[in-house]
């Protein structure tokens, strides 16, 4: 019986570096061969097994297997597949690892088709994008419960190999490539799909199938009986690893790099990926060497690039570090060349159940570049206590006091400089502590930029750095900039303008200067009317449960339907000639947005005495309501207004039609016409300041009922010790509501608390403070990728419970 092992034991035998490095690169090698789709035709062939060195014991483990009918071949390779028992199997440092990728690499390579047949080939999904997730709709494998293994190579057929990094082996297009760079992203065979079930917003996902059949595997189910028989208790091979950091990725740098290549997959558009590539080329000689020693093509970047799919590009782009991928991401996004619109973060989408690592890291990308951000919102803090240790040395005692000085810090009682500098990060907000920082001296943003792996250089003023800073660190870095802030500056100024006089007496002010002035302020005021009244419009009539993008506003998409509900009710309004009182044109006028509002009332008031027609069809009400009692459904029509308690659908039609008849009743489109389209000989300003008044008052109803695209975000959480929250939400003009955790209306798909959301305050559907809450989808590269995201089966052939799909239900509260 060979001896049982412990973590020291292990230790102490196997202690050399050179051994844990070649056992790491053996067990990355085997991973790699153990999460593979192989034909059933796949056979082990001597070139395979011959680079396998068998230790005294896996000598024995062998002979046996071969007295148990399985070939020789099979039993050497199974083995490696295997080497980690009460003693190795294989020897690390005699076996030619090297020769084993290169064989395996080939059928890696090789395999850019795949059919049923004798083909020597290795496959991996390519599970970035939405290649297979498309595939998978469009051959109706998303109506299955299941995909057999002749279904996983139909599935796979045609598309590129997978690009996955386990240690320093990069699988891909190019086979495997040994980058100097260690990550841990494995291979995965699934592929991810939605259900049929459009109450459910949950990603499943179908099991690729090997070929099980495959000699390889029957010998390996055989043999793996044998290895418990002889082996009841294997040594502790897990602490040998983690006390040695034998890990394939590092696991404990809360800045690894290893999702980035489920960003790069799923969030960039193949022009962006082949500026990102072109970029990396640029920034040294060693990817255009690996290139080359490939067979790859050569000359300028971009001709490069062009050349190369994504797959193959995603491969290489794994043989660079993180660091030159924070750089060449980070300088082309502030740049402008890759374009990210304000509150856009992209993240993996396919592939955003994925996290790395001990602190369960995911790459984003937003205008301030990339970060790895954390699942584990406190790692955000913690990095910001990290930072400030960074930039001052706490064991120098003129570092300390610089420390104090900058931060105002003043010691009370015995509290050391590390309780203060403690205390002082928990009261400030990240903003105020990191601008504290950055800008008290050079060297610290010098320390900072290096950290964080900021690109300084393309930084333009002091509010971009502390953004960056704040960005890298995980912090929300949207500030509370008035969206509205330009309008009302305009509004204020024609004010003034309108209120001059002169030492000659009450005279007027300058007619070019008021007709300048108010060219700017009616087209700021067109666009916050349009834009409140196609959002209201549609954040009151449409059915978001039920929608592809929950509660998500896209302008783009969703103004033109609100337009078209707008138009369809005008066209029923018409004069004694038949003809509708009021046109509403695609560009849409001044005086038809005004009169939007009461229309919208209309509108509404007529869905009210409709409402029976209205009710929710059983079978699109959600499972989990019918299942369970603690978690409520409130939607049960499709029209969210009449959802609404009564007092809060009273107060949204009464707004509405104090909006059209206050900005109608004070002439406001006529003023407009007045000083854009005529010239008189005197100005007059009591029409025009009377005009001032009433969009002033609109305006600002708009704003405190919510029917303008307010930003509001989490501006501080209390918890208690029975696990009660109380969320507060602010917007810049410091309007707040208070959400209460935990809530009966959890499971409604609500954004989190964490988004910056818009918050329409006067539509109440629940008790004591539920108000219907959106965010926005900006028109982008990303946006445009997942347009028709998700895909569903036109008919489910199976149950679509939760249940079934072992689905999870989000919390909107966040960590």
């Amino acid at each position: 019986m060979v001896e049982v092992l412990n973590d020291d034991q292990l230790l102490d035998r196997y202690s050399s570096a050179e051994f844990r490095t070649a056992l790491r690169r053996l067990l990355d090698v085997r991973h790699l061969a153990e999460h593979c789709i192989i034909t059933s035709k796949y056979k082990i062939t001597q070139p395979m097994y011959d680079p396998v060195a068998l230790t005294a014991e896996g000598q024995r483990i062998v002979e046996k297997m071969v007295k148990r009918g399985i070939p020789y071949p099979r039993a050497r390779f199974i083995c490696l597949l295997e080497p980690l028992q009460a003693d190795l199997l294989v020897d690390p440092l005699a076996t030619d690892i090297n020769r084993l990728v290169e064989v395996l690499s080939k059928q890696v390579a090789s395999s850019s088709s795949v059919k049923q047949s004798d083909e020597q080939v290795i496959r991996y999904p390519f599970t970035y994008g939405r290649l297979l997730y498309d595939k998978c709709h469009d051959l109706g494998f998303n109506a299955k419960n299941q995909i057999s293994h002749r279904e996983t190579l139909e599935l796979l057929e045609g598309t590129p190999q997978g690009v996955f990094q386990v240690g320093n082996f990069v699988t891909g297009p190019y086979g495997i490539i040994e980058s100097s760079h260690k990550r841990f992203c494995p291979p995965v065979k699934w592929v991810m799909y939605h259900c049929a079930d459009v109450t459910c917003t949950m990603l499943h996902r179908h099991l690729l199938e090997t070929a099980y059949d495959a000699d390889i595997n029957e010998d390996h189910s055989k043999a793996a009986k044998l290895l418990d028989h002889e082996y009841p208790d294997i040594s502790d091979w897990p602490g040998y690893f983690r006390r040695s950091g034998m890990y394939s990725g590092d696991m404990y740098n809360d800045f690894a790099g290893d999702g980035l290549a489920d960003l790069l997959g799923d969030a960039l558009s193949e022009p962006e990926l082949r500026l990102f590539f072109s970029k990396l080329l640029n920034s040294g000689p060693a990817l255009r060497e690996t290139l080359r020693k490939l067979g790859g093509p050569s000359g300028k970047a971009g001709d490069i690039a062009s050349r190369l799919d994504s797959a193959q590009m995603l491969q290489l782009s794994l043989c660079t570090s993180d660091q030159e991928m924070f750089a060449a991401l980070d300088a082309l996004v502030l740049a402008g060349e890759i374009v990210i619109p304000d509150g856009e973060i992209r993240v993996p989408v396919v592939n955003g159940l994925k996290y790395t690592g001990a602190f369960d890291l995911q790459a984003e990308l937003s205008r301030h570049g990339v970060r790895i951000q954390s699942e584990d919102a406190s790692l955000s803090t913690l990095r910001l206590r990290r930072l400030v240790r960074q930039m001052y040395r706490f064991d120098s005692e003129d570092d300390r006091l610089e420390l104090a000085w900058h931060l105002e810090l003043r010691h009370e009682g015995t509290d050391t400089l590390d309780a203060v500098v403690e205390q002082y990060l928990r009261s400030s907000t990240p903003r105020h502590a990191v601008s504290k920082l950055l800008l008290a001296r050079r060297s610290n943003f010098i320390v900072a930029a290096e950290r964080l792996t900021l690109a300084d250089k393309l930084m333009k003023s002091d509010d971009d750095r502390i953004n960056g800073v704040l960005w890298k660190l995980g912090f929300s870095v949207e500030d509370f900039r008035d969206p509205h802030q330009r309008f009302w500056a305009l509004h204020d100024n024609l004010i003034a303008l309108t209120r001059q006089t002169t030492l000659r007496g009450r005279v007027g002010p300058d007619e070019d200067d008021v007709r300048s002035a108010a060219v700017n302020y009616f087209v700021a005021l067109e666009d916050i009317l349009k834009d409140a009244l196609m959002f209201t419009t549609w954040a009151l009539t449409t059915d978001h449960y039920s929608s592809d993008r929950r509660f998500t506003y896209r302008d783009e998409i969703d103004a033109p339907r609100a337009l078209d509900t707008l138009r369809a009710r005008a066209e029923i309004e018409v004069d004694a000639d038949g003809k509708p009182r009021l046109t509403i044109e695609d560009r849409i006028s001044l005086y038809p947005m005004m009169r939007g509002f009461g229309l919208l009332a209309k509108i509404l008031r007529a869905y009210q005495g409709a409402a029976s027609q209205h009710v929710r069809a059983n079978n699109r009400i959600p499972e989990w309501f019918k299942s369970q009692e603690l978690q409520r459904f409130p939607f049960g029509h499709t029209v969210p207004f009449l959802d609404l308690l009564p007092d809060s659908q009273t107060d949204i039609l009464r707004t509405l039609d104090h909006i059209s008849t206050r900005l109608i009743g004070a002439e406001v489109s006529d003023a407009r016409n007045d000083w854009l389209h005529s010239r008189r000989d005197r100005v007059e300003t009591e029409r025009l300041r009377s005009s001032l008044d009433a969009v002033r008052d609109a305006v600002e109803a708009i704003q405190d009922k919510g029917f303008s695209r307010q930003i509001f975000r989490r501006v501080r959480t209390q918890r208690d010790e029975a696990a009660r929250a109380t969320v507060v939400l602010s917007d810049n003009r410091g309007q707040e509501l208070l959400l209460l955790w935990p809530s009966g209306l959890g499971w409604l798909g609500l954004p989190g608390v964490d988004l910056p959301q818009h918050v329409m305050t006067s539509a109440q559907f629940a008790e004591p403070s539920e108000v219907l809450r959106f965010t926005t989808q900006e028109e982008s590269a990303f946006a445009k990728m997942w347009a028709d995201y998700p895909r569903r089966p036109r008919k489910s052939t199976g149950p679509t419970s939760s249940r079934i799909y072992d689905s999870a239900i989000p919390s909107e509260l966040g960590d």
